[in-house]
């Protein structure tokens, strides 16, 4: 599984993609999965992306985490439960 996980995020389209799709969701509310989902696979993009990208993604990464708090945090859904 990890070779996987290395393949996918050793692709650049693919982070970029990823950083498209994690900045699209600076203005909604978020559920608490969501968010967690999010913040684990930059993570995971953060850990095998190519070296070029590292920065992109961990500031990808800080501004997800301080927009969630200035929106009141991920909430929790009844989903979560």
């Amino acid at each position: 599984m990890e070779d996987s996980i290395e393949k996918a995020f050793s692709n650049p389209d693919n982070v970029k993609n990823l950083l498209v799709e994690a900045r699209s969701k600076w203005t909604t509310k978020l559920t608490i999965k969501e968010y967690d989902k999010i913040m684990a696979t930059l993570a995971f993009a953060f850990l095998y992306c190519p070296e070029d990208l590292r920065d992109m993604v961990d500031s990808t990464i800080k501004e997800m985490e301080i927009r969630v708090r200035m929106m009141g945090g991920a909430k929790l859904t009844k989903e979560d439960y």
